[in-house]
């Protein structure tokens, strides 16, 4: 099953997104990542499946990890998400590396890379 796995977004955020992605696909489970569980592995917060709506959140950033989801329909996610919902969200797929690192490091890089990226345009 394709799984999102999502920080940093509104209720109403979440709403909009599951709209949007179901003309793609309905076959996708939502796992919110909570500020709680950045000292948690990524393979633990997967398998724990938690979905619930949180208000405010320790960082400024909105992150989509996805999980069991093939390249031809990453394309279509990124473009929908990035234009009708948010430009500056992070997107990330699950990996053999990532799935064993914490979430706070797994974060801490991913602003480390958009950085990158951002300074060598």
């Amino acid at each position: 099953m394709k799984k999102f796995l999502i920080y940093g977004f509104s209720e109403d955020e979440i709403i909009k997104m599951k709209n949007l992605v179901k003309f793609v696909s309905q076959n996708i489970k939502y796992i919110t990542i909570l500020d709680e569980d950045f000292e948690k592995k990524l393979l633990d917060v997967i398998e724990n499946e938690k979905f619930v709506f949180q208000d405010e959140f320790l960082l400024d950033e909105k992150v989509v990890i996805f999980q069991n989801v093939v390249p031809k329909e990453l394309d279509i996610y990124y473009k929908i998400l990035k234009t009708k919902l948010n430009k500056k969200i992070i997107f990330a797929n699950v990996t053999e590396n990532s799935i064993n690192m914490k979430i706070e490091d797994l974060f801490n890089e991913f602003k480390m890379e958009r950085d990158f990226f951002k300074k060598n345009k």
